[in-house]
């Protein structure tokens, strides 16, 4: 789920420049890493951001991955 394809693109994060929110939810709900960036430093909520997914980017904020994150900071 979170194989690294080129440079550096996940599934999630396809599914997050896309707008694929459906593909973007189950993966999220699988425990994909959306705190995995490429190499450029682009991570699924910014390009979701940037696409003006709005429902992906909702999917990625209520990951568990992003909340722990979030608290941290």
């Amino acid at each position: 789920m979170d194989t690294v394809v080129g440079p550096g693109f996940t599934a999630v994060y396809n599914a997050s420049l896309n707008g694929h929110f459906e593909c973007t939810r189950l993966l999220v709900d699988a425990g994909a890493n959306v705190g995995l960036a490429t190499e450029a430093g682009y991570t699924p909520l910014y390009v979701a951001c940037q696409g003006g997914h709005a429902d992906c980017v909702a999917d990625l904020l209520s990951s568990a991955t992003m909340t722990k994150a979030i608290a941290r900071s």
